[in-house]
């Protein structure tokens, strides 16, 4: 890789870029052992040859943490991050994880962070909050587009990807691909949105949802990783484990539709 742990070339990669997706079940609140079963996940995904590899949303903590993610929760320069930082830095790969970040204020976001071997690259927090996360978490403004040397990322988070004003702005700003961290319950409605961003944007979509029960919710796993026409190029079942697919990211995999802009024309 070049500098900083960028890949020369980016989207150009004959045949696409290696990206994986990483599914589990977090266990609620005990951070040690999801970041030891995130790092253990990466690592299958690193040897494998992915360049870029995607973990769930709130795959640290747990998703039903109420008013346990005050305590839970840290900046994206403490140890939890950390910990990714220094295992994107070893392996010489991109990590994007779906995380509980304290921010400025004491505010409480649920974040995308997209860490390299040179450290935090960028974050998304989740601009579209869903039920009981209204009222804990302070949304963000959007989908943040961060440079890479793979191309530009979009970073959302699961219930993002069902407003498509988002995707489509996501694709405006010239973002090459989008990454997603997610907890999704419904496997029909997460393949349809996924499939549904792809084809409207003509952008990847590179989606790791988590698995397993908690709280009434049962998450439905399928991570996936969908092409710019929305083939899905690979998908996970409902246990914990890897995917691996070539994608194509920016230029060389760019398919936006040309009417894309004039479907939601306020975000183009």
């Amino acid at each position: 890789m070049a500098k900083g742990g960028q890949a020369a070339g980016g989207g150009g990669t004959p045949g696409g870029v290696p990206v994986a997706v990483c599914q589990f079940a977090p266990r609620p609140g005990d951070v040690r052992a999801n970041l030891a079963q995130a790092v253990a996940l990466v690592e299958v995904a690193a040897a494998r040859g992915a360049r870029l590899v995607v973990l769930p949303e709130l795959c640290l903590t747990g998703y039903y943490m109420s008013a346990m993610f005050r305590s839970l929760a840290e900046p994206l320069d403490g140890p939890q991050v950390g910990v990714l930082r220094e295992l994107a830095r070893r392996r010489d790969v991109l990590i994007a994880a779906g995380v509980a970040e304290r921010g400025e204020g004491d505010e409480l976001h649920d974040t995308a962070v997209l860490v390299g071997p040179t450290g935090v690259l960028g974050a998304g927090r989740k601009a579209r909050l869903w039920d009981r996360e209204v009222g804990l978490f302070t949304p963000g403004e959007g989908p943040a587009i961060v440079p890479t040397g793979l191309g530009l990322l979009a970073l959302m988070v699961c219930y993002d990807l069902e407003h498509p004003e988002l995707a489509v702005a996501a694709a405006a700003a010239g973002a090459g691909a989008i990454v997603a961290p997610a907890a999704f319950s419904d496997p029909v409605l997460w393949r349809a949105t996924l499939r549904s961003r792809a084809e409207e944007t003509g952008l990847p979509i590179i989606a790791a949802n988590r698995t397993g029960v908690e709280g009434n919710a049962r998450f439905c796993g399928a991570s996936m990783v969908v092409g710019p026409d929305g083939t899905v190029l690979a998908e996970a079942g409902t246990r914990q484990g890897v995917r691996v697919a070539r994608v194509p990211i920016g230029a060389a995999g760019r398919r936006r539709r040309p009417d894309a802009r004039m479907v939601y024309p306020e975000y183009g």
